[in-house]
């Protein structure tokens, strides 16, 4: 009995896995980086959410673009960092989006930049243009409209509030299923943060 359902397990994996014939024609690699990791031909709300919370984070990899050089213009002289990272929106409003009032209220990552837990709940086309005006500056070929789209509802949707997962002080998490977080980390963040959680 188990050799069947393993038969049947591998058969069933055949007939949905893509199977590439020798005379197919060579794709190239932009095909390919669409066709693994473009655009859904049905995009669900959540999806534009996670993509959204990839932009805020590190836009220019996501949305592979060149990196931006040089420091961004608005970025504090008081603030310790220079160059690309000055250009992620989490850089100045924090990865709990609280800004100076949150995890980058002390140390390196100090700006004393206001956070964007303020946009939750606004209109997405007035949190694009906020991005796009002064001080921000994000020109379409940085973050093209349809990313842009994306970011706008995850600062207006997608923002969760860290303190209910992370304890400040320990910078441990909070309760929570270790188990179920493995798997969900494994399948889901590990993709852009690494199994180690250092990348």
């Amino acid at each position: 009995m188990l050799g069947l359902t393993a038969g049947l397990l591998v058969a069933g994996l055949l007939a949905v896995s893509p199977v590439i014939a020798d005379d197919q024609p060579e794709r190239d690699e932009e095909y390919h980086r669409d066709f693994l990791f473009g655009v859904p031909t049905d995009p669900s709300e959540e999806w534009a959410l996670a993509v959204g919370g990839r932009i805020y984070d590190k836009w220019w990899e996501v949305l592979e673009v060149d990196e931006p050089e040089g420091t961004h213009p608005a970025y504090p002289a008081e603030g310790k960092k220079s160059g690309a990272s000055t250009w992620r929106c989490k850089e100045c409003h924090g990865w709990d989006y609280k800004g100076a009032a949150g995890a980058y209220g002390t140390g390196s990552h100090y700006t004393g930049i206001t956070g964007v837990s303020g946009m939750a709940a606004e209109d997405p086309i007035q949190i694009g243009a906020a991005v796009r005006g002064a001080p921000h500056g994000f020109t379409p070929e940085m973050i093209p409209d349809d990313a842009l789209g994306r970011l706008a509802l995850f600062l207006s949707k997608g923002q969760h509030d860290a303190d209910a997962y992370i304890d400040r002080e320990t910078k441990k998490m909070k309760g929570g299923n270790v188990d179920r977080g493995r798997a969900l980390y494994q399948a889901v963040c590990a993709a852009c943060h690494g199994f180690d959680g250092k990348s």
